[in-house]
């Protein structure tokens, strides 16, 4: 016999299996134990989803102690721009999304504000090895194009200004 019990979130089925002759118990008792069983099933059950749900309390509560506990602290930081060692770079405590070439030519201008950075450098710094030799001018400044369109959106303002095929500097 499959009894299935619905929850709000899921469907459980519990199977039950009795070996038995129906010469030697009558229907009536046979459905006694069975409705019995079921009960018994029934509240261990509840009893297991009440312990999950919490644990899961525990758990949320714990993450969102640690969270709160663990405040991160800016590695480096120009006007409300700042890197974080989790990786991240945020504008005023908000998260700016970018992927990883963007974030590291953004640590790469953050590191040398108000300085000429050449097209050169941005390719040896961001560009794996193997790939630099084939990267043009022009990937470089799509890059730095994209990084221009973020910060601006970000400062309200342009932060990036282009030196005619020689590099960019970063002015926040």
């Amino acid at each position: 016999m499959t009894m299935k019990m619905r929850t709000q979130h899921s469907i459980v089925s519990i199977e039950i299996v009795y070996y038995f002759s129906i010469r030697e118990i009558p229907i009536e008792a046979l459905l006694r134990l069975l409705i019995s069983e079921i009960k018994t099933l029934r509240q261990e059950f509840v009893e297991l989803r009440n312990n999950n749900s919490k644990s899961r309390r525990r758990i949320e509560e714990h993450t969102s102690y640690n969270l709160t506990v663990q405040q991160l602290k800016p590695e480096m930081e120009i006007n409300g721009l700042a890197t974080y060692s989790d990786g991240t770079i945020r504008f005023k405590g908000s998260v700016i999304p970018m992927r990883d070439q963007l974030n590291d030519l953004c640590r790469m201008f953050m590191s040398r504000p108000n300085q000429l950075v050449l097209s050169d450098e941005i390719r040896d710094e961001i560009i794996r090895a193997e790939r630099r030799a084939r990267t043009r001018f022009s990937t470089i400044a799509k890059y730095v194009s994209e990084l221009h369109g973020l910060l601006k959106e970000c400062f309200g303002k342009d932060v990036i200004f282009n030196h005619k095929k020689e590099g960019w500097r970063f002015v926040p």
